[in-house]
Order: C-alpha cells, then structure tokens, then sequence
C-alpha cells in the first residue's frame, strides 16, 4: 500500500473497465486548446441527488459499473469492437462521488498518483508528483498513463467543502490530447448538488402546483422517502416542496425534511439544459424496478463480465449472440458485489458433455460461491459451495437428464439463507446456510466442458 490508499475487489474492478495495468507515463500538459469545446446539452444527476455533470447529445452513460461509478461514452457502435485495446475514437470517462470513493474504501486525499501507484504489479511511475490543473474555478489533481489498452487519464477533483471526487478517462494509445477539450469543459460540470428528502408518516395530497387550488396530483405514500428538487411559497404563505421523481408538489407543514432542504432553488432556476437520469444502460435492459441486470449479448459487448481465465466469446447460435464457455474459462460480472437476495434466470445449452459440464454460480465473492453444478455425463444437477481457488464441498444434489445440443431454462434464487436450483421451472436442489450473504455471479466451464448462455435477466427480491 502506498501512502494509506486502501484498494478493496470493487475500487480493482473499476479500473479492470479499461482493462488495465497501468504503466504511467510523463504528464500530459493541460493548458490552452485550438479545439472547440462541443455543446454540453444533457445533464446526468445522480439518482439519490448528490451530484451532476453535463455532457454532449448522443454520449452515454451507464450506471452498471463497479461501486456505482458512473461510466460515459462518447460512441456505443466502437464498443462493438472486439480487441485488447481501446478503439481509437472512443473515449471513457469514469465518474466517482466522494460517497462512493468511500464505499471502495479509497480514503480521503487520496491522489491520482497514489492510486495509479497501488494498481500494483506492472505499473511504472515516471513522474514523481501530481500535476496541478484550473478547471473552472477549482485546481485539480491530475496523473497520466499509457498502458496496452491506450492512454490514461485520473483527475482529483475538490467537491465541496471538504471532499475529493475522482474522474478517470481512457482513450487510444496517442489520442488522449484530441479529447482534452472535453473531458475538460465535462468535468468541470462535474459538482455536488443539494440533497433534501422528503417523507411522512401518513399518506399527504401532492399538489400539481404549489398551493391547494392547484389539482390533486395523487398522495406521497407513507415512510417512503423521496427526493426534492425546488421549492416556493404559495398563495396560502406556506413553503411547497417539488418532488424530483413526479414534478407534484407537497405542502412543508404536512411533511418531514431532511438535508439542506432550505437551499434548494426555486423552481424557475434549473439549468438549461435537458436532464436525463440515464440515457441508456450498457449491456443492461431495464425492465422494472427489481431488474439488477440483464443481458442477451445481441450488441456484442462483453464489457461487463470480466474473464477471470480464458476467454468466453459471444458467437452466434440460431440466428442469435450467445456467451460461449469452453473448457477452462471462467467469467463474472463486474456488478453485484453488493446484491443479497435475488435471482438470477437464463437460458443453457451444453455443446459438450462432461463430467461437470457448468458451473453457475451466486453469491460470489474473492474467498468463496455458492455455485449450480450440472453434469450431462452422470445425469445430476446441484448446490455446492466453491472455496477458492479450488475446493468444491458438494451440498445437494438431484438426477436431471441433460443431454448435449438442447436448451434449457435454468433459473438459480439466493433469498435469506436459502438458495434454490431451477431446471425448466421445476425446484431441482436447495440448500440453506449462512456461510455467504450478498455477492455477484460467474460462471466455469471445466476442463473439457463447453456451453452457452443467453437471456440472463437478475432479479431484485428484496424489494
């Protein structure tokens, strides 16, 4: 460790988006541009209210990366690109509030050089401090690096009074200065926003304007906290609050705030810009409330899942992309450390038999999974628990006739204590233990197994 910098499985991941190690290279000067800066005409506030930035039409952002950092992309067709590298023309720029800086455990003041020095193993530092740039009205930190998916980019950006946000953007190898002008003029949007949110222990009218001669826009439901986002006095001299979520207003007299409710704007002094929450999720249909994630690999993007060996290829099958396992690959997805009950459905299809021909697993963590094991060989499906790198303790186990070039729905659910196998809708094994509570999913194809999955849709069921 260098300097106090703590680096946990989820501050790893966000780099492992870019596919780094990182070998860092000389500052690169960020001064004055010829280029013209494009139109900033969308915004991206974050969903709990704690910060924004704007950025060009037609870029993307993309809430499902690690610790809830916010990626943005300025071209999804180069994302198609398969390769080791970034594609020249694309630029990634990742996002991290001080909140979430702190649930990966990077301390406070924690520098760009600091971090780019604790990726570890593979990592060449050649300049010996941070570089001191103005972004608007701040100095920020900045450090630079090349490695062999392209140029390196990690600013520390002063976010309030106190706290330290962190921007990060990749590009091809030699092309980080055609972006500056951007990645410049975006971050210096990059700002903390007032949080208010408001509840109340019983159902209160909403108002579709601020006074009760205004229509009757529904009821805030009870103990349900909601976020506010301007605020004006009415005709009857009473504060009104507007909701976030549904542009209705409450009455403050009939409500509960908590968070710097008192200086929000009123509701005539928003930016002039279009604001949008998300604009697409990579890799991730959003379906409902209580989808975490979904993929059917249709766009060609692995970005999500990092092959944790070998290398799983989308290739067609029946007209469609599927993701390919074959014998000694193994993947999991960089999002969901965090999930705790759900469940995760797909559709299988073994291409080879094996004596263990997949291994799904949930609940995944650094130490140990709860996994779904299947054998076409010896007609068994079941649980068991995987204690990395190697141990399997087989749990609970049933007989399935699977057979090689046919699909099956496959269905795994972690709730409480208990997880549960599906197999074509019908409960195959469950078990029930305490050992592991919350983590992500991955999947194993065994030496001398291959299978394809496709449809992976996870579902929230703690909501």
């Amino acid at each position: 460790m260098i300097k106090g910098v703590v680096l946990n499985r989820s501050t790893v991941r966000l780099f492992i988006l870019t596919g780094v190690l990182l070998a860092v290279l000389g500052a690169l000067p960020l001064v004055a541009f010829a280029q013209d800066v494009p139109e900033l005409t969308e915004t991206y506030t974050a969903p709990d209210g704690t910060f924004s930035f704007q950025y060009p039409e037609g870029w993307i952002t993309n809430q499902e990366v690690a610790g809830n950092a916010i990626a943005l992309f300025n071209d999804s067709s180069l994302l198609e690109n398969e390769g080791d590298t970034m594609p020249e023309g694309l630029l990634l720029m990742v996002f991290v509030s001080p909140a979430v800086a702190a649930e990966m455990d990077i301390e406070a003041g924690v520098t760009p050089q600091d971090v780019l020095t604790t990726l570890g193993n593979g990592v060449t530092v050649s300049n010996e401090e941070d570089t001191e740039i103005e972004i608007g009205d701040r100095t920020a930190l900045s450090a630079t690096g090349e490695a062999e998916i392209g140029d390196v980019l990690l600013l520390a950006i002063p976010f309030g009074e106190s706290d330290t946000a962190y921007v990060m953007a990749v590009a091809a190898t030699g092309t980080m200065k055609d972006f500056e002008p951007e990645i410049l003029a975006i971050v210096e949007t990059f700002q903390p926003e007032i949080v208010c949110m408001i509840s109340s222990g019983r159902a209160v009218n909403m108002r579709s304007g601020p006074g009760t001669n205004n229509d009757q826009q529904g009821t805030l439901s009870p103990n349900q906290p909601v976020r506010a986002d301007a605020q004006e006095t009415g005709a009857d001299g009473f504060v009104w609050w507007r909701l976030a979520d549904s542009g209705a207003w409450v009455r403050s007299d009939v409500v509960e705030e908590d968070g710097d409710c008192d200086l929000l704007p009123g509701p005539d002094a928003g930016k002039e810009t279009t604001t949008t929450t998300t604009t697409r999720d990579l890799n991730t249909a959003k379906n409902g409330d209580n989808i975490l994630f979904s993929d059917d690999f249709e766009d060609g993007s692995t970005l999500l899942w990092f092959a944790e060996f070998g290398d799983p290829q989308i290739v067609s099958n029946d007209g469609s992309h599927v993701l390919r396992f074959s014998g000694g690959e193994a993947a999991s997805l960089l999002i969901g450390d965090d999930w705790t009950d759900y469940e995760v459905s797909m559709r299988l299809k073994f291409t080879q038999n094996a004596d263990i021909a997949a291994i799904m697993g949930i609940r995944y963590s650094d130490e140990g999974a709860y996994a779904a094991y299947m054998s076409t060989t010896a007609g068994r499906v079941g649980l068991a628990y995987l204690l990395l790198p190697g141990t399997f303790n087989l749990l609970s186990d049933a007989r399935a006739g699977l057979i090689a070039g046919q699909w099956y729905d496959v269905k795994v659910r972690a709730e409480g204590t208990r997880i549960e196998l599906y197999l074509g809708g019908s409960l195959s094994s469950w078990i029930s233990s305490r050992q592991l509570s919350q983590g992500t999913i991955f999947f194993i194809a065994p030496g001398g197994a291959q299978f394809y999955i496709d449809d992976i849709v996870v579902t929230d069921l703690s909501k």
